[in-house]
């Protein structure tokens, strides 16, 4: 449980950079600026009475960067990582509360998301290839800019996606069949592969 933590921590700071490379605040929480504009300023303390002042606007830290910037940017990119982290910390804060076998199907969540957005790390450091397009892709492909190795990082980083969304899945509808959490992995994250190839990637926790 340490280590999964320690490993969002890690990353979550790495999320961060890149937004306070954008002129982002650089702290992950809620924030408010007067409603008639200005600069956003952090909140420790939230209150609701707070929230509903109309001289005030509140967010969050990843709403600010949604309306700031576009999903397809590299900010957007960071925005999804952020979103990832949270998930994977709501699990791990469950599997503590939790006992029997629900606490380790939790914790198994948890740690499939972390590995999830823990393979993005390449792309944080690469610059350009932060949420690259299909066309971009395809691109570097053809001129030998992608390696075998590196191809093979991606479909695994997808595979490790893939995997989470059937656990959340799975945590709402425990009787669904691979089958059918495969056909729904596939609509949700909306795929171009064939609900037979989800099948083969994704496993029930505490399968065998």
């Amino acid at each position: 449980m340490k280590r999964a933590r320690a490993h969002l921590d890690g990353l979550e700071i790495t999320t961060l950079r890149v937004f306070g490379k954008f002129g982002l605040p650089t702290i992950n929480g809620r924030y408010r600026r007067p409603a008639k504009g200005g600069d956003w300023e952090y909140v420790q303390k939230f209150s609701l009475k707070e929230a509903s002042d109309p001289a005030w606007r509140h967010a969050r830290l990843v709403d600010i960067a949604k309306q700031e910037f576009p999903a397809d940017s590299q900010v957007g990119f960071a925005v999804s990582i952020m979103e990832s982290i949270e998930a994977a910390r709501d699990y791990l804060n469950a599997a503590e509360r939790t006992e029997n076998w629900l606490a380790v199907t939790l914790f198994a969540s948890g740690v499939n998301i972390a590995q999830a957005v823990g393979g993005y790390r390449e792309e944080f450091t690469l610059g350009d290839l932060i949420a690259p397009t299909k066309g971009q892709i395809e691109g570097r492909r053809s001129g030998g800019n992608i390696t075998a190795a590196k191809t093979k990082a991606e479909r695994e980083r997808a595979w490790r996606r893939w995997q989470a969304c059937a656990d959340q899945i799975w945590m709402d509808r425990p009787a669904l069949t691979k089958t059918a959490v495969a056909r729904l992995v596939r609509s949700k994250l909306t795929l171009t592969e064939r609900a037979d190839t989800v099948t083969r990637r994704i496993e029930k926790s505490g399968s065998s």
